[in-house]
């Protein structure tokens, strides 16, 4: 029996694990690109991106990869405040120094 070949993140390059692409021949590993989908599900998908950019006066192409200016801005624009300590403390400061 001869040993199974590991894809870069160590997953077996097995009948079941790997996808060759008819047009190219490329070798690829099923289960990164399922990794690699579900992240860039999570960090918003392209077409959000364009749609946010046309709406906010960026200059994007129709195909094609979004500029690095873009997708930061977007991201800039969609984070969530980080000012979650804010409330605590007001209350801690408020029982310390009220009275």
């Amino acid at each position: 029996m001869e040993p199974i070949e590991l894809c870069k993140a160590g997953h077996p390059l097995d009948a079941a694990n790997l996808y060759v692409s008819p047009r190219s021949g490329q070798r690829m590993c099923r289960e990164c690109s399922r990794v690699v989908g579900r992240l860039r599900w999570k960090n918003g998908s392209v077409w959000e991106m364009r749609r946010w950019a046309e709406r906010n006066g960026h200059t994007i192409s129709e195909r094609g990869s979004l500029p690095r200016a873009v997708v930061s801005a977007y991201r800039i624009a969609h984070q969530k405040p980080r000012d979650t300590m804010v409330e605590p403390v007001r209350r801690l400061f408020e029982a310390l120094f009220s009275g």
